[in-house]
């Protein structure tokens, strides 16, 4: 599922993106590795971690702040004082001519 939005959001914004390690035997052996190789002392992704030993610098192989593709609706929602976002909201479903139907639209 992650694979298919970032695949939607990097075209969407015609932006060339690569997801690393997608590879269904790889993915395969990873997924039949016992939880202590996946994770450990609360750590994710040990095996790949543990992999880049003395090649990455410790404070980017141990970091635990990862946030992947981060985009701004949630900020847009909260600082729309002056209505712009709601009104690209309500521009993009009347361009839409009926595809995004306003009556289903949750969020204001």
């Amino acid at each position: 599922m992650l694979l298919h939005w970032e695949d939607w959001d990097s075209m969407a914004h015609s932006v060339e993106s690569r997801v690393p390690f997608v590879d269904y035997r790889l993915m395969e052996y990873l997924a039949g590795l016992p939880c202590e190789h996946k994770i450990k002392k609360g750590i994710t992704e040990r095996i790949l971690r543990d992999s880049l030993d003395g090649t990455l610098h410790k404070r980017i192989k141990n970091r635990k702040d990862k946030m992947g593709f981060v985009t701004a609706e949630e900020v847009w929602l909260k600082d729309d004082a002056t209505g712009r976002f709601k009104e690209a909201v309500d521009s993009a479903i009347e361009a839409s001519n009926g595809i995004i139907m306003p009556e289903f639209n949750g969020i204001f």
